[in-house]
């Protein structure tokens, strides 16, 4: 960030303070009219420049159902798994939510109590 940038975006920041407080109003009027335009330029510079300009990616069900098995068969955490295949840990653990299975409901008889054998 430029420090025009951030001069600019504190500026308007106080200005929309004075003008929610109700004070100020025609300093707010004022020095918006002419600034607003060169702060939306400089954000749009700024800010939409440094987005990413690739393409979103996608992932073949098979390299899905690969990383859902580094988490569930060979007990990898999210965080490993997701370091391991190179994705969000939010995007494996979106498809662990998709490919894993139902549990099993219990029985009637269910006591929600283990029995030390």
């Amino acid at each position: 960030m430029t420090i025009a940038w951030i001069l600019s975006f504190l500026i308007l920041a106080v200005i929309s303070a004075l003008s929610l407080t109700g004070t100020g109003e025609s300093l707010a009027l004022a020095m918006t009219a002419g600034h607003l335009t060169n702060f939306q330029e400089l954000f749009q510079e700024a800010v939409m420049a440094k987005k990413s300009k690739r393409p979103r990616r996608s992932f073949s069900a098979e390299f899905k159902q690969a990383a859902f098995n580094l988490v569930v068969k060979q007990e990898y955490s999210f965080k490993a798994a997701s370091d391991v295949v190179g994705v969000a840990v939010k995007s494996l653990r979106d498809w662990h939510a998709k490919l894993a299975r139902e549990p099993e409901p219990c029985s009637d008889h269910a006591t929600g109590q283990f029995s030390s054998s």
